[in-house]
């Protein structure tokens, strides 16, 4: 994962250019995160928020993705015949009410894994605001139930064994959604 902050306070209104330049950008970081690297898609999700109004600290941290992609570019997705792991599994994680300028709502992240390959991920805030770290973990379970759910049918169809498994993070959230 790239290391960011998850708040950039925004404080230094950006020029002219670099709000012009800033969408542009960041939408095609926002193709490469969705297309070939799961590791910028929180990062993503955080420089997306701004596109309406960047200011500069916005526009340098786009600009550190950038060299980050070029200082990573040997870094990719490899794909493996490896039926020993489970046909097709999501995990899950939420990050509770991480960002206090956008009114709580906490951010979700999820990756589809079929036979341990990663073929859908994302990170995204989520529609309500969770009262506690356990509701935010619940609903990013589910939200991962219901990618991996539109894998399922697929996979049988092609005849794979499944066995649909959604995985949380917070031991509290794995014995609530076992109750």
């Amino acid at each position: 994962m790239v290391p960011m902050q998850s708040i950039l306070e925004g404080t230094l209104v950006a020029s002219a250019a670099q709000q012009k330049e800033y969408p542009v950008i960041v939408g095609k970081l926002l193709w490469v995160a969705n297309s070939t690297r799961p590791d910028l898609s929180l990062t993503m999700g955080v420089l997306a928020r701004h596109m309406r109004k960047p200011s500069q600290e916005h526009y340098q941290a786009a600009q550190w993705v950038l060299r980050y992609l070029k200082s990573t570019k040997e870094v990719g997705l490899v794909y493996r015949a490896n039926e020993s792991q489970e046909p097709l599994v999501a995990h899950s994680d939420a990050n509770w009410a991480s960002d206090a300028t956008i009114q709580r709502r906490s951010t979700s992240g999820s990756v589809v894994l079929v036979y341990g390959n990663p073929v859908a991920w994302k990170s995204a805030m989520q529609k309500c605001v969770s009262l506690s770290a356990v509701e935010a973990e619940f609903i990013a379970a589910t939200e991962a139930t219901h990618e991996v759910l539109f894998y399922h049918e697929p996979a049988l169809r092609l005849a794979m064994t499944t066995r649909a498994r959604s995985r949380g993070e917070a031991e509290e959230t794995t014995r609530l959604w076992k109750e």
